[in-house]
């Protein structure tokens, strides 16, 4: 779990690439949904998402969709609430989505504490609602407005983007790319499941089905902690300029 952050840098990365090799957009701008569990790993992702689309014309954050996963789901909603009222982007809507995994649900697993965010009890006032419609859905929907514009990047379990690929079969030939931040590429040294791929194996073989080249890129967690693997003085470095940057209350 250490590395998890090294993964979000990839997968900014990534994006950067995308905007590059992409044909500009009406607005010219990719649109981006992260489809998340946040957990500490997944706020910094969405954080350096925020920073990325402000100071480097990145991909527009148009939504945020939630699952189960580092905690439980209305534990991460309220975490995704959190992270955008201390980002100033209120503006960015939440969508719930499924609060357990297709067949059997794992326990989550508390690693950044039982509320996903280190337990500190800290109260931040004047959150805004969640939105009423379900994730998946919403899901399929930005599809279909934001056609050969959208890239979703999933940092948790792939349940929800699993559930738009079988309710519609088009879904993933809208979009401008998939992004699947999990799984492992087996090895000795990686020999048991990674945590999002194990969290709801189902879904990761739906995803696995639907694949193909030039809409699904995965990201194996295995193959990150090889080949991007920031020393942890260097992972102190990005969370104190992060925590600096947060504390102006000004992403």
């Amino acid at each position: 779990m250490n590395c998890k952050f090294n993964l979000i840098l990839l997968i900014i990365g990534i994006l950067s690439r995308v905007c590059l090799a992409t044909e500009r957009t009406k607005d010219g701008k990719l649109k981006l949904v992260i489809d998340n569990d946040a957990g500490g790993d997944d706020a910094m992702a969405i954080f350096v998402a925020l920073l990325y689309e402000k100071y480097y014309d990145g991909p527009q954050l148009v939504a945020l969709t939630t699952g189960n996963g580092n905690t439980l789901e209305h534990n991460v909603c309220r975490n995704n609430q959190r992270i955008l009222k201390v980002a100033n982007r209120q503006n960015v809507p939440i969508y719930r989505g499924c609060k357990s995994s297709i067949v059997n649900t794992d326990v989550a697993n508390f690693y950044y504490g039982m509320d996903g965010l280190g337990d500190t009890g800290e109260t931040i006032p004047e959150l805004t609602p969640a939105e009423e419609q379900n994730a998946v859905l919403r899901l399929i929907e930005l599809s279909k407005i934001h056609e050969g514009e959208l890239v979703i990047v999933t940092v948790g379990t792939l349940t929800n983007v699993a559930l738009a690929m079988k309710l519609d079969p088009a879904f993933i030939s809208r979009l401008a790319h998939l992004y699947v931040a999990a799984g492992h590429i087996y090895s000795d040294q990686e020999s048991l499941p990674e945590f999002n791929a194990k969290m709801d194996p189902e879904a990761y073989h739906i995803m696995a089905q639907n694949a193909r080249p030039d809409k699904i890129t995965v990201v194996p967690f295995s193959q990150t902690k090889i080949y991007l693997n920031i020393s942890k003085v260097r992972r102190t470095y990005y969370g104190l300029a992060f925590f600096c940057l947060l504390s102006a209350r000004d992403v």
